[in-house]
């Protein structure tokens, strides 16, 4: 996955002692550097300040919308 992590040491912690739960400023960041980053990816959407979904379009041939969005108790809005 990376020359310092696997994907299991990225996915799964024994650890529990640590809370490793981004707050919302942390998520917006996370979800700023990824569109920043020039990313191949259809959707970033932030859910209810809890995590972030990535998608990438099912084809190669489908061009990537790029669509930042947050949602939340509010409803489904663009991420600005």
């Amino acid at each position: 996955m990376t020359p310092h992590f696997t994907l299991a040491e990225l996915t799964m912690t024994s650890h529990r002692q640590f809370d490793n739960t981004p707050n919302a400023a942390e998520l917006a960041n996370l979800t700023r550097s990824l569109m920043s980053h020039g990313l191949y990816f259809d959707q970033i959407i932030r859910e209810f300040d809890a995590w972030t979904h990535i998608s990438i379009p099912n084809t190669a041939a489908q061009l990537p919308r790029r669509q930042a969005l947050i949602i939340d108790k509010l409803g489904t809005r663009p991420f600005v």
